[in-house]
């Protein structure tokens, strides 16, 4: 199972999701000419294409604690992940996100992948493909 750290609450992202006809995808980061932002924003993957061309779009909050929307297309690049002993696979949303899962900690978001602790198993590449985010089979 990916393990996913929203930011919304599961009521919040109901709302969304019925007000944009959209179905949210994961919590990530988005890059634009500089490289990868260092925060996170929530994808959500709708039929009817954001003004800027693909049919994902992002939420995140600026530096004043607005609610923005951008386009999302660049979460669809394939992502660095650990998968645990037990199955989970955990990612780190943006840089310096470090984040704990048992004994087992990830950073680095897009930018590069740092791992802690005992317990995994094996690195894997995650995808966003249409309305969800799998794990990449890489051949």
């Amino acid at each position: 199972m990916i393990i996913d750290r929203s930011m919304f609450s599961a009521e919040d992202t109901k709302k969304i999701e019925e007000m944009y006809k959209a179905k949210y995808v994961c919590t990530t980061c988005l890059k634009d000419s500089r490289g990868w932002f260092n925060s996170p924003v929530s994808i959500f993957y709708s039929e009817k294409k954001h003004p800027e061309g693909s049919n994902y779009f992002g939420l995140y909050y600026n530096g004043f604690n607005e609610l923005m929307m951008v386009d999302g297309i660049s979460a669809t690049e394939p992502f660095h992940a650990i998968k645990l002993e037990n199955g989970d696979i955990i990612f780190s949303r943006y840089r310096h996100d470090y984040y704990r899962h048992g004994d087992v900690a990830v950073d680095g978001g897009r930018d590069y992948l740092e791992t802690q602790g005992e317990g995994f198993r094996e690195e894997v590449t995650l995808q966003i493909v249409k309305d969800e985010l799998i794990e990449k089979d890489i051949q």
